[in-house]
């Protein structure tokens, strides 16, 4: 596993981190309201993985306010569009931490994607249990409602903490370089 990890860290470029945010903002903001507009009719709830928490009760309350017809596209959505969208988003947040380690101390450190990389076992997660929730119905296990929004909480922490880790190698590397630059000037 370790060795994917770097391959797919070894093809980070600018070229490739570019690609990977404008795909990842398309799908976001492009093709996923577009076809939820189309999956999940007017009057459907809103899907669950877009909240922080939620409760069994509540999950099983959403699953059961959607038509037939909604909640068949909600499982398509799932399947399709939200597999390809983690993809999109952990592939923009590895790349941009490789970018940003770069020539630093912490270059050949994992532990900078390791949140990008649990965003997206646990946005899989979170889909894998929605959508057997949503083909049990009418059936609601309490145990998948709450692994629902287990998966859902800690994939939204995880996301957190990759913007965070981005955000400190950001500052880190400004540092760096008003550093050197300072000790040019002297």
């Amino acid at each position: 596993m370790a060795a994917a990890i770097n391959r797919l860290l070894g093809w980070a470029t600018i070229k490739r981190f570019i690609a990977a945010f404008l795909f990842s903002s398309f799908i976001g903001f492009v093709a996923m309201p577009w076809l939820h507009s189309r999956w999940m009719p007017d009057g459907s709830p809103g899907p669950l993985d877009l909240k922080f928490a939620y409760s069994a009760h509540d999950a099983a309350a959403q699953i059961q306010a959607f038509s037939d017809g909604g909640r068949s596209g909600y499982r398509l959505f799932l399947l399709t569009i939200d597999v390809i969208y983690p993809i999109a988003y952990t592939l923009m947040f590895m790349w941009a931490i490789a970018l940003l380690q770069l020539r630093t101390r912490r270059e050949k450190s994992m532990l900078p994607v390791a949140p990008a990389l649990a965003a997206f076992v646990f946005d899989i997660m979170e889909n894998v249990t929605i959508g057997l929730m949503l083909t049990l119905h009418p059936d609601q296990p309490h145990a998948l409602g709450w692994m629902a929004s287990l998966f859902t909480t800690m994939k939204w922490l995880s996301i957190v903490l990759a913007i965070a880790a981005i955000i400190m190698l950001i500052v880190a590397r400004l540092s760096a370089a008003k550093d050197v630059g300072a000790g040019e000037e002297i």
